[in-house]
């Protein structure tokens, strides 16, 4: 009997010792803390679990088909490397694998198809990475996911999730929540399908009125203004018939529909009302401004313009009884600026003038302005 024993004793520590001979669901390989920049392709076919943590991988194509030699893959762990980008299908070949862990890494960018073919996945995290956004349709076909965790990124919202039915529990601590009504109608089914938010670090940054808030309280008014939106995966609700004027139940959704599409007054456009009117005002003041430059600058001009004709007229008012409008004075002016006759040539006429009107009047001649002898003599005394 103790013989027995002992033979059932050593072929069990056989077994144990012989790695081709443990079953599959318990092979692990840890190759974590080493310096390994790729995916190893020469382990065991049939591995399980494989953990690469702290590392220096970042998920090259020499990765991608490294990972073909490990179809029975239910477990990989890739966290705290140096992966930046999920691309498309790049664990498409594991479908069978149920965890897959790439927190920690600097990942900003996932493809919608990056999980495509993990239709066995039961755990995701993608905590801790540099994630702003994911797409619309990033979780579709990840019908048997039970846990997603995304805290720690620099998320602002988030698409509401669809055909997750045995979705469980989703962490969304440690990031940038923008909670419009969006994040809302997530919550809410999250709320309605009973998984269990993990949010007591979950705030708010935006919109102001809601900032530092926690996200399961700040958005239970939007809940309610949202509440006639249909929830994902159920049937909406049929529409009536109304009257041209839209029944009351009509408006109140119209209302809806406008608060969902600008959820951040903060950050709504500003109306435009009477610019046209200050654009004129300040239109008639440039105008203005440059027409009282224009007159103070030509003022000058037009007055000695305007002095010069007050005097021509006067000067032709009076020319009746002065000098004959042909004469050589018939232009002379007052404005020194404007005689440019010397004083010989002022000598000169005037003696032709005087003797023609001896002879035609005797020496004789009446003038308003000037008086012959008086000039001549005044001429004659002029060195």
């Amino acid at each position: 009997m103790a013989g027995e024993t002992l033979l059932l004793l050593w072929l069990a520590a056989t077994v144990i010792t012989s790695g081709d001979a443990v079953p599959e669901e318990q092979l692990v390989v840890d190759r974590s803390n080493k310096t390994l920049q790729n995916i190893p392709p020469d382990l065991n076919g049939s591995v399980t679990t494989l953990i690469l943590s702290e590392n220096f991988i970042a998920m090259s194509e020499p990765d991608q088909k490294a990972l073909l030699n490990y179809p029975k893959l239910k477990e990989l762990h890739l966290n705290n490397n140096q992966l930046t980008n999920l691309t498309g299908k790049i664990f498409v070949t594991l479908s069978e694998l149920k965890a897959l862990n790439v927190s920690g890494n600097k990942i900003i960018n996932v493809d919608p198809e990056a999980f495509s073919g993990l239709s066995s996945l039961q755990e995701l995290d993608l905590s801790h990475n540099l994630l702003q956004s994911l797409p619309l349709d990033v979780f579709t076909g990840l019908q048997n996911l039970t846990s997603l965790r995304l805290n720690g990124n620099s998320l602002r919202t988030l698409s509401p999730f669809v055909d997750m039915k045995r979705l469980k529990s989703i962490d969304l601590e440690e990031n940038p929540w923008n909670c419009s009504c969006e994040l809302a109608d997530v919550l809410k089914w999250a709320k309605v399908s009973e998984v269990q938010i993990i949010g007591t670090r979950a705030m708010c940054a935006s919109p102001k009125d809601q900032a530092v808030k926690n996200i399961l309280e700040s958005n239970a008014t939007c809940w309610s203004e949202s509440s006639t939106a249909p929830l994902p995966n159920t049937t909406p609700i049929p529409s009536q018939p109304t009257t041209s004027l839209g029944s009351p139940a009509q408006t109140k959704n119209s209302k809806i529909s406008n608060q969902d599409q600008d959820p951040d007054p903060d950050h709504s456009q500003p109306v435009v009302g009477n610019t046209w009117k200050f654009l004129v005002g300040v239109l008639a003041i440039v105008l203005s401004t440059s027409m009282l430059i224009v007159c103070a600058v030509k003022s000058p001009s037009w007055y000695k313009l305007l002095f010069n004709y007050r005097h021509q007229r006067l000067h032709e008012e009076e020319e009746p009884n002065g000098f004959p409008t042909g004469g050589r004075y018939s232009n002379f002016s007052l404005d020194t600026e404007q005689t440019e006759t010397s004083a010989h040539e002022l000598d000169a006429g005037l003696d032709d003038i005087l003797d023609e009107v001896e002879e035609e009047e005797d020496g004789y001649i009446e003038d308003g302005y000037i008086d012959t002898g008086d000039y001549k003599d005044h001429v004659a005394e002029v060195p």
